[in-house]
């Protein structure tokens, strides 16, 4: 009945997945579910690891109507496609996609609205994944690859555009009974917000945010540490840099529960195992 995906560059810690399997169990409403997120990268010989992903921080996709979950999925976006979900929203993802000439840098975000259609997405506060960031061959070769931003603006991708946006359309007419108009103008809406984080997000006001922070601290999802925005947070990155490398990976830790340290002492081990005596 559910469905994990993990990358090829990527821990998922297993306990923090069955615990999003047993939050989707009670919770109905919802079609995915998360936990937070560590970074490492390998510089100057050594294993850095950091938070990977902060707009986790912020992801709240929770209304009640299909079409204002499509906007909240790019206020911020924050890519929700390696979650525990659902087995028939992945079906609904792929049934979209299938028979169609969508670009291949679209489907993350055509399986977050399919999604976004089909109920809520959760981020719990559990040590979910370690993700190793490489560079890309593409670096090497001096190449960029046409981004969702590229695809959705330029004239020479306007038939992938109106291949991708049909088939959103017709999706969530389907799935919420709406007329083709009214499926076309959320599709559109939810594409309009993710072009404006393109352009740079706008920070919202305290009123705009703080029903979904209460509503996540009530439910035990509550993530103010991670509002790296905040003067608070600023003078406690100062305070962890200050404190050098074993006060920054304190901080980094007591973002989750005391169980999650042995589950990245062990996700660590191996990193460094592998590296070790390479050059």
């Amino acid at each position: 009945p559910y469905t994990l995906f993990c990358a090829d560059d990527s821990f998922i810690v297993p306990r923090a997945a069955a615990a999003c399997v047993d939050f989707l169990e009670a919770h109905p409403d919802h079609h995915a579910a998360h936990g937070r997120q560590i970074s490492v990268t390998r510089e100057g010989g050594a294993l850095v690891y950091a938070p990977c992903y902060v707009q986790d921080a912020q992801l709240c996709i929770d209304a009640e109507s299909p079409a204002e979950r499509l906007k909240q999925v790019y206020r911020p976006y924050s890519p929700t496609f390696y979650a525990v979900h659902r087995t028939e929203s992945v079906r609904d993802f792929v049934k979209t996609a299938s028979g169609r000439k969508i670009n291949d840098v679209m489907l993350e975000l055509l399986s977050a609205m399919t999604g976004a259609v089909n109920g809520k997405h959760a981020v719990l506060p559990l040590l979910y994944h370690v993700t190793e960031i490489v560079p890309s061959i593409l670096d090497a070769k001096k190449r960029r690859l046409p981004g969702a931003d590229d695809i959705l603006t330029k004239p020479e991708h306007s038939a992938e555009r109106e291949d991708f946006t049909a088939a959103l359309s017709e999706f969530y007419a389907q799935r919420t009974g709406a007329k083709a108009e009214q499926a076309t103008e959320a599709i559109e809406a939810s594409l309009a917000a993710y072009l404006e984080t393109q352009r740079g997000t706008p920070r919202r006001s305290l009123a705009q945010k703080l029903p979904c922070y209460l509503r996540n601290t009530l439910a035990g999802l509550g993530w103010r540490s991670q509002d790296y925005g905040s003067l608070e947070n600023a003078r406690a990155q100062k305070r962890r840099e200050a404190a050098g490398p074993a006060g920054e990976m304190d901080a980094l830790l007591a973002l989750f529960d005391k169980k999650a340290r042995t589950e990245f002492a062990s996700i660590r081990a191996l990193m460094t195992a592998y590296y070790e005596g390479r050059p």
